[in-house]
């Protein structure tokens, strides 16, 4: 992909009763999401854990961290800038959402996050307008939608929040008559401009994909590695 050298960290979530006949396992980030009746303080400190322990055994600069997280992941990243503000510089809340409290979602005002959501239009089981989630058999919770999300971000990084539309096209690994790939069209909506330091708002709504839509990695994969690195602060970020 033509970047610069970083390290990457893959760390497996605990089981989930809740969700044993789906044979997943899920992050207790947010009272919405995603192990019933196991939240509590673990697992953001555990993130806060790793970062560190990993710091320690490898040549990185524990200053410049970047997080991603698929579904309950994002949920994580996401619960992670608010619990444990200057823990990471980036966060991406791929097809995840946070809190539908704003209340529980306060970092303070000592720095900004640059925050991406990446969410599905058609997305049924963490719903891109909000909604309730429906998924493995889990008691339904309400979540904000995408848009909500990625504003609330807005705010909380001091942005103005009159945004920026634009748009770019994706390649899938859905393929129509046989072989040609499937593209889809990627909304992206932009708070950059009055923002405090080291903050920022964007959410990619990819029109048509669902939860499991499945992206093309030289395409997708690039782009929000791209915001990853450009926000970490350059160099060699975790």
């Amino acid at each position: 992909l033509g970047v610069p050298p970083f390290a990457l960290a893959l760390p497996d979530a605990p089981s989930a009763p809740a969700l044993l006949r789906a044979r997943c396992r899920a992050w207790a980030a947010t009272d919405e999401c995603c192990r019933a009746g196991s939240r509590g303080p673990a697992d953001v400190p555990f993130v806060a854990r790793a970062v560190e322990a990993i710091a320690a055994h490898l040549p990185v600069d524990g200053g410049r961290v970047a997080l991603l997280g698929f579904s309950d992941g994002g949920f994580l990243a996401n619960a992670v800038a608010c619990e444990a503000p200057g823990l990471a510089r980036a966060v991406v809340n791929w097809a995840g959402s946070g809190p539908a409290d704003a209340s529980k979602c306060q970092p303070g005002r000592e720095g900004g996050v640059h925050y991406l959501g990446v969410h599905g239009t058609r997305d049924v089981v963490v719903p891109f307008g909000g909604g309730h989630i429906h998924a493995y058999g889990m008691q339904p919770h309400p979540v904000p939608s995408a848009v909500k999300n990625a504003r609330r971000w807005a705010r909380l990084n001091g942005c103005w929040m009159e945004g920026e539309m634009s748009g770019f096209m994706v390649q899938t690994n859905i393929t129509a008559f046989g072989q040609t790939k499937v593209w889809m069209e990627v909304r992206e909506s932009s708070w950059v401009q009055g923002c405090r330091a080291g903050g920022s708002s964007q959410l990619w709504e990819v029109e048509a994909a669902t939860h499991h839509t499945p992206f093309a990695r030289e395409d997708m994969t690039a782009r929000v590695l791209g915001f990853l690195l450009r926000h970490a602060g350059g160099g060699s970020p975790l």
